[in-house]
């Protein structure tokens, strides 16, 4: 009975952790630079190139949402400040891309030699983005992210999604960031 306890135990706390997973945001560097910051530190406001329509014509809500993440997720300075608008950016050659619901094997290069294309929303509000930091046509970090479902640019799930990219693409690590990672719903686990 005890044996029957505990796996009884085990398939509940596994029901409560798939469950909170739902929605949650997933993301994975798939390349990244040793300290980004370095980069961006006297370049706010950074760039934020947005590409595709995650919501349909809900544009300005998308382009706040994703600048006030970005903000927020940003703690390595207080300065830090980001612009879906060029002509309000520090450098047009220093940016960040952010493709949303485009092909399949969009990569860093295309991101960054202006080669990738942004899609249309997808269904029950699920978002697919590559985000890429950028520097005069070279690429200094990637990281591919995702939410199941959202409800527009206002969901948590949306705006929790573009603050784990952040977090993911200007993390600091001790080893160098050598590893991939993947993180879901703000764990992370390091390969």
């Amino acid at each position: 009975m005890n044996g029957l306890s505990k796996r009884g135990v085990a398939a509940v706390l596994a029901v409560f952790a798939v469950a909170g997973c739902t929605g949650a945001p997933r993301t994975s560097v798939t390349y990244k630079a040793p300290d980004t910051r370095q980069f961006v530190t006297t370049s706010f406001p950074l760039w934020i190139e947005v590409r595709g329509a995650p919501y349909g014509d809900q544009t300005e809500g998308v382009d706040q949402t994703i600048t006030a993440a970005m903000k927020q997720a940003y703690v390595w300075n207080s300065v830090a400040e980001f612009t879906t608008d060029p002509d309000k950016a520090t450098s047009r050659t220093l940016k960040v891309v952010m493709t949303f619901n485009g092909a399949a094997g969009i990569s860093s290069r295309m991101q960054c030699e202006d080669r990738s294309e942004g899609g249309e929303p997808l269904a029950e509000g699920r978002v697919q983005v590559v985000a890429t930091l950028c520097s005069e046509g070279d690429a200094l970090a990637n990281v591919r992210g995702s939410v199941s479902q959202s409800e527009g640019p206002a969901d948590p799930r949306f705006s929790a999604l573009i603050r784990q990219i952040t977090r993911d693409m200007f993390r600091l690590d001790p080893d160098g960031d050598r590893q991939m990672r993947v993180s879901v719903g703000g764990g992370v686990v390091s390969f």
